[in-house]
């Protein structure tokens, strides 16, 4: 029974369920708004414009089929426009995390703080304008980390059979491991833990 409940602890639900009795906290809903509000925006503006470019973008991708293959179009487009949806949405992902990441590692500094009962000496605004420069070096640096492993995952797609097979495993776990990377280093950052 024990067991039991120290599992169900530790599912993905109830840090779900964590987080939002988090962000009802006095004090922190404030600091979540500004990330989220810029995820919205730079996603649903990218979204929007790429909604009116793709009236245009399909018929000229379309064009370069011959004729005889015509009748493939019917699976092209639906695979152009769902790889051409998750290129914008990954790339504008990256950019308003970028973007965002300032307004993230505020949110867990003051999270940490309240948590634990003890401030860190430079929170606050004032702060987190002082340390931007800081913050975007070490954004670059986990995007120069990012880059060269993503760059190699892709290039095993192109050997046959082995790539087709391996490389969608490796792609999941390494974007869990990028995932965690990303949003666990806010808090080291925080206490000017170096990314290496």
């Amino acid at each position: 029974m024990a067991l039991e409940n120290s599992v169900s602890n530790f599912n993905g639900m109830h840090y779900f369920s964590q987080g939002w009795k988090l962000v009802r906290l006095p004090g922190i809903r404030r600091f979540v708004v500004m990330p989220l509000l810029i995820n919205i925006v730079m996603l649903g503006g990218a979204f929007i414009w790429l909604f009116y470019r793709l009236g245009d973008w399909i018929p000229r991708l379309m064009a370069h089929i011959p004729d005889w293959l015509q009748w493939l179009s019917y699976l092209l487009w639906p695979l152009s426009v769902i790889a051409i949806v998750l290129v914008f949405s990954y790339f504008f992902s990256t950019l308003a995390n970028l973007i965002a990441a300032p307004f993230c590692g505020l949110l867990a500094e003051q999270l940490e703080g309240r948590l634990t009962g003890k401030p860190l000496p430079d929170s606050g605004w004032a702060g987190m304008i002082k340390d931007v420069p800081r913050i975007m070096k070490r954004e670059m640096q986990k995007l120069g980390y990012y880059l060269p492993r993503a760059l190699g995952l892709l290039l095993l797609y192109f050997i046959p059979g082995f790539g087709q097979t391996v490389a969608p495993v490796l792609w999941f776990l390494f974007s869990a491991w990028m995932l965690s990377i990303q949003y666990c280093d806010y808090p080291f950052d925080n206490h000017k833990v170096p990314f290496q």
